[in-house]
């Protein structure tokens, strides 16, 4: 039996976020709670740096290229919000975990919760890593990516009144894994020899290619409708041709050749937490604060999420870059994959909010001029009990310049998140779970 031709559709896709027991190794295989829902497949791929080298002859092509190491992998998450809120009716209790709770703890780096469940996310010095799983398939093809050593670089969120709120999340691995839909040659005990895929025509399988220790596979009878011989079950010894199972966990049984061995993960737990969406969006800008006051009062006490602060605008953007290094890149640690060490340089925090201009909002021309730290805000309101609210007390808005949206006066307002009289950095940007 031949492997099969059937194209992988990326779509089917299913991705899941593991901690890391060491950094930059892979855990255990995920689990069905792991799973975590996207809005694009992320393409999780690592490439290398290369040397061109040449030697002086009587050749005309003397070109000849070696690879120096691999680069770090990136690739980005974006997602819709989940907040939980505060129970099944939205007015019954303590606010619960957002579902993005894992990957905004692991951006942010601090979370504190509050009395009542409020979850407030801020940044912190550290740099803990986990792994990204993802898996693509149809029928008995299987394609999956395993990315060690994952670390969020940047966090960004765009609202315009358009659809959900969606969150994006770059990240960075410095060792990735590949695994796919192999064909078994002979079974003898739990020891393994693969006949395929090759790397080319009359070549001698090598099983690294598509599959790794700690991997979790099925097996399928080929003749027998590809029913499930053997169903999720971890491999080591991957070796030049083949693998064995973990000693005690399966034994070979009716194996037989011409047999699949695919990557196998679990079925994922979804939420079922809605999406919020940005209906009831609402942006405010008050005078610079100490930050306690203005970025964690009691929860819906006024501050800088009062009316009277309130904007109107048709757009706000807020991106935050850890400003993450590696200057691991060129140790030589004996391997060509870099290690997971990284450190957090200088964040920058900057954003924009396009507003139309009335009476009260000329003053900006001058006023940013003269007193360009403001405090602001962002309120993402359900309407439910579940409420997002993204702040700090100090931001330097540059001047803006008038432009024209559909006969009307327009002004664009760019702005850095700064260090002012505050000492805390978890009161100099956050963003808040109500």
């Amino acid at each position: 039996m031949a492997l099969p031709e059937t194209l992988v559709r990326q779509r089917s896709a299913t991705v899941y976020l593991k901690d890391e027991t060491t950094s930059g190794t892979l855990s255990a295989a995920p689990a069905a709670g792991d799973a975590f829902a996207l809005t694009t497949v992320p393409v999780i791929a690592q490439a290398g740096n290369y040397t061109d080298t040449s030697e002086i002859g009587s050749e005309m092509i003397t070109t000849k290229k070696v690879l120096n190491y691999m680069d770090y992998a990136t690739f980005d998450l974006e997602f819709y919000s989940k907040p939980q809120g505060d129970g099944a009716d939205g007015h019954s209790g303590n606010v619960e975990a957002p579902v993005e709770d894992f990957i905004m703890t692991k951006f942010f780096g601090g979370a504190s919760v509050g009395p009542t469940g409020v979850r407030t996310y801020y940044l912190k010095n550290t740099t803990p890593t986990f792994s990204t799983w993802s898996q693509q398939f149809t029928d008995q093809s299987v394609q999956l990516y395993a990315g060690a050593g994952c670390i969020p670089t940047s966090w960004g969120v765009s609202l315009a009144k358009d659809g959900p709120v969606t969150f994006s999340i770059g990240l960075q691995s410095n060792h990735v894994h590949y695994a796919g839909t192999a064909e078994i040659a002979s079974a003898a005990s739990q020891a393994f020899v693969l006949s395929g895929p090759t790397r080319y025509d009359g070549a001698a399988m090598v099983a690294s290619d598509v599959m790794f220790n700690g991997l979790t596979v099925d097996v399928l009878d080929t003749n027998a409708s590809y029913a499930v011989l053997h169903d999720s079950v971890e491999i080591e010894n991957v070796a030049t041709t083949g693998f064995d199972f973990v000693s005690g966990t399966a034994a070979s049984g009716s194996i037989a050749a011409g047999d699949l061995v695919i990557p196998s993960l679990p079925a994922p737990s979804c939420s079922a937490a809605p999406t919020i969406d940005q209906r009831n969006v609402a942006v405010f800008m008050t005078n610079k604060g100490n930050g306690d006051t203005l970025v964690n009062p009691p929860v819906d006490s006024g501050d800088i999420f009062h009316a009277d602060n309130k904007l109107n605008v048709t757009a706000v953007s807020v991106d935050v870059d850890r400003s993450l290094t590696t200057p691991g890149l060129n140790e030589m640690s004996g391997s060509e994959f870099p290690t997971a060490a990284y450190v957090i340089n200088e964040p920058t925090i900057s954003g924009s909010m396009t507003m139309l201009m009335r009476p009260k909002d000329f003053q900006m021309l001058n006023g940013l001029r003269d007193a360009p730290i403001r405090a602001f805000g962002i309120e993402i309101d359900s309407g439910n009990g579940r409420k997002i609210q993204i702040a700090s007390p100090a931001a330097h808005f540059e001047v803006p310049t008038p432009g024209e949206a559909d006969g009307a006066t327009q002004v664009d307002l760019s702005f850095t998140v700064v260090k002012d009289t505050d000492c805390d950095d978890a009161d100099k940007f956050i963003v808040r779970y109500v």
